[in-house]
């Protein structure tokens, strides 16, 4: 358990931060940045199986309120995860890949 609950918290992250290249095609523009944003959204709503759908989800209206027009800022804020949750995300993995290494799960 701990080992999928662990990859599955570095898979999201690694998604999120491949949005750019995925979505945006590496580009800095309002369309890529929108592109980005949007799917953040849409990856929120998938990681959560559909749970808080409304929670951290913002509109395009919302991100252009507090960003402006610094498309480079969006899309870097948009592939944001939370280090810590990352952290504990590789320490699960990492630990239960090492018992069951050890046979501990047999």
């Amino acid at each position: 358990m701990a080992l999928a609950v662990g990859l599955t918290r570095l898979g999201y992250a690694g998604v999120a931060k491949s949005l750019p290249a995925v979505v945006g095609a590496g580009q800095v523009t309002k369309e890529a940045a929108m592109a980005v944003s949007s799917a953040r959204n849409t990856l929120k709503v998938a990681a959560r199986f559909g749970a808080f759908s409304k929670d951290r989800m913002y509109t395009w209206e919302q991100v252009t309120a507090k960003y402006g027009t610094d498309y480079a800022k969006i899309i870097y804020k948009s592939t944001y995860t939370s280090p810590p949750f990352n952290t504990a995300g590789g320490i699960m993995a990492g630990g239960a890949a090492v018992n069951l290494s050890r046979g501990c799960y047999e």
